[in-house]
């Protein structure tokens, strides 16, 4: 464990004999847990994310609906509701030959695939 870089975080708690080893912080996890939450509470959510980045920490945010919705990878298609009405939804990440990536579809009407379905599950 790089204690410059956790030092930046925790004020160089990774250098005491409590938490100086996986087992020693596994031993002690409760009270570094507490440390760990402590200095996180101290700073907003953007300025975590640059100090985490910027120490080469590896960290994930979890966004919210209404920012997932607008993340910059997420790739979007159009479908069509059984009333016609058109609603841009999450592309599928899974991509096959047989089907073009973002292909508009009409949903199946109540009923029209129940013999497809009871032929599949038959078998």
């Amino acid at each position: 464990m790089d204690c410059g870089i956790h030092n930046f975080f925790f004020g160089g708690v990774t250098r005491t004999e409590r938490f100086n080893s996986n087992n020693a912080r596994t031993a002690n996890r409760e009270v570094l847990n507490d440390i760990i939450n402590d200095s996180f509470t101290r700073f907003n959510r953007e300025e975590l994310r640059i100090r985490l980045a910027d120490t080469g920490i590896a960290y994930g945010a979890v966004n919210s609906v209404d920012e997932m919705s607008r993340h910059p990878v997420l790739r979007r298609r159009e479908v069509f509701a059984s009333n016609g009405d058109s609603l841009s939804i999450p592309s599928s990440p899974v991509v096959s030959a047989d089907r073009e990536r973002d292909q508009v579809e009409r949903p199946p009407t109540i009923g029209e695939q129940d013999a497809s379905i009871r032929e599949e599950f038959s078998r």
